[in-house]
């Protein structure tokens, strides 16, 4: 019996929703105590924080600010395991041991998730959903700490999953972060260095088209934040997201520490440790992208830049070179993925 089951069934015996019985109760009848904490960590895990968006938009810096929240309980790295999960095993796993040496076996698995602990959670399962498997393994990250705090889980590959993500926690919270297309282009290009610039054009493009629909159609659902917000004015942009997460703002999250990579397209990654926004950053795209990139870029993602404000500066370029870059490296992606598409199913 998955466990939301038995929390409908509490409801149906009076125990969930009715008045608290007398404490004997639960000494006499420790099944129904145990019933009553898990479908209730179980309700909390339906509905985690979100935080998503196109990669090199500044999750990291948003998830690492909700980390200081005292009514939040953060996953400490991305929860990548999770699509791998569905890749493998779609919607049902029949072989529950296997999915569970996947997770472990993810360099980004807690070392406080243990294989018992897995195990234990699973013990009565032949098979068992995916979701159901997502929300048991959360119970053993968070535990009790889950009674009193949101679960804050990020991955910006999540963007374009979100019928997953619902599946998973259908009572979430989405918060879509959004970057300046030539800031972020200018990022995936030095942390990627083989992408083309068209190809993280439309990278961007694709990621703010699904997180701003989800927005527009149930602003009570999804909350979108532009990085430039984030930076230059996070006490104010953390605290009206605070009100849209129903918590109160925590002036702890404007002091943190985040040690992360840097990167630049002409150096190594460098570790640079920050302890606040640096807004200095913010325009670092107009000395590494070329006018033929940023006119590029522009057109790729013109009508999307204007849903956040984002002023095109249309640099003046050669109309063959810009036609004949879109064509070349348009093309080069369409080859790419197809090359993808053949990958996986092979």
């Amino acid at each position: 019996m998955n466990k939301c089951t038995q929390s409908r069934k509490l409801r149906k015996k009076g125990w969930v929703g009715a008045a608290t019985p007398h404490p004997s109760f639960f000494f006499e009848n420790s099944q129904y105590t145990e019933q009553l904490f898990r479908s209730f960590l179980m309700e909390k895990i339906l509905n985690p924080i979100i935080v998503t968006g196109c990669r090199r938009s500044g999750t990291t810096l948003l998830r690492t600010m909700l980390e200081q929240h005292p009514g939040l309980r953060v996953h400490p790295q991305e929860p990548q395991f999770f699509l791998q999960l569905a890749r493998r095993f779609g919607t049902h796993i029949h072989a529950p041991k296997a999915a569970i040496d996947m997770i472990l076996a993810h360099p980004y698995c807690p070392a406080s998730v243990t294989s018992d602990a897995l195990q234990a959670a699973i013990s009565g399962y032949p098979s068992i959903s995916l979701a159901e498997l997502i929300r048991l393994y959360l119970s053993v990250w968070g535990g009790e700490d889950l009674q009193s705090r949101h679960a804050v889980l990020k991955d910006p590959a999540w963007i374009f999953h979100l019928d997953l993500v619902f599946d998973w926690f259908p009572e979430s919270k989405i918060v879509h972060l959004v970057r300046d297309p030539r800031a972020n282009v200018s990022s995936q290009r030095a942390r990627w260095k083989k992408a083309s610039v068209f190809e993280c054009a439309v990278w961007w493009r694709d990621a703010v088209r699904a997180g701003h629909a989800l927005a527009s159609q149930t602003p009570d659902v999804c909350y979108e934040i532009t990085y430039e917000a984030l930076v230059t004015h996070p006490e104010e942009t953390l605290t009206e997201l605070c009100n849209f997460l129903n918590i109160p703002f925590a002036p702890q999250m404007l002091s943190f520490e985040l040690d992360t990579p840097t990167y630049t397209p002409s150096q190594a990654p460098q570790r640079t440790r920050f302890t606040k926004p640096d807004p200095a950053r913010l325009n670092l795209w107009q000395e590494h992208l070329s006018p033929l990139d940023v006119r590029l870029i522009e057109t790729v993602g013109h009508h999307e830049m204007g849903w956040w404000g984002y002023t095109p500066v249309k640099p003046v370029v050669s109309t063959p070179a810009l036609a004949g870059r879109y064509l070349l490296e348009s093309s080069f992606l369409a080859l790419l993925k197809i090359g993808r598409a053949i990958r996986r199913i092979v």
